[in-house]
């Protein structure tokens, strides 16, 4: 008896195995994963100001990654903006501008990676642009010291700029 259960689990096993049992996206929490540091859930953003999103690569790691910003919870979304393209992953920061003309809402997420190697964070909440907004609370529109030596440190940038 044990034996034919203990094969029927091996079988089954397999079975899973092969079939390519789909596997949920990955929310950056396993070493393999690139891990998003900001934005967090429930971030809230207004349009037309600069935000820094920041993540931390797992050992093996495309060379470049985009970041994409999404609204909606279905795939493909109606709206998709890439707001980065090819940004050197090893910066593993970016500062991005949310475009004044981004609809306010609390579906948006943020996608980065490239190929299989992709990770989300959802949700964010993107108000309507403020002209009385000020962007001191996430600190200077310019990079930091630490943020310019990682610059300086690589050869290149994300074709859109940040």
């Amino acid at each position: 008896m044990k034996f034919l259960f203990l094969s029927v689990l091996i079988v089954l096993t397999s079975a899973a195995v092969v079939l390519g049992v789909p596997v949920p996206p990955s929310t950056g929490s396993d070493a393999l994963s690139i891990k998003i540091n900001l934005p967090q859930p429930g971030t809230v953003w207004n349009a037309g100001s600069f935000q820094h999103i920041d993540w931390k690569n797992p050992q093996d790691h495309a060379s470049y990654y985009n970041i994409t910003l999404y609204k909606g919870e279905k795939i493909p979304n109606a709206y998709e903006r890439v707001l980065v393209k090819d940004i050197a992953a090893d910066l593993e920061f970016a500062r991005i501008h949310v475009s004044e003309d981004v609809v306010p809402g609390d579906d948006y997420w943020i996608e980065i990676g490239s190929g299989k190697l992709k990770t989300f964070v959802k949700y964010l909440t993107i108000k309507a642009a403020d002209s009385s907004y000020n962007d001191s609370s996430e600190g200077s529109d310019y990079p930091s010291s630490e943020e310019l030596q990682k610059i300086n440190e690589l050869p290149l940038f994300g074709s859109n700029g940040f």
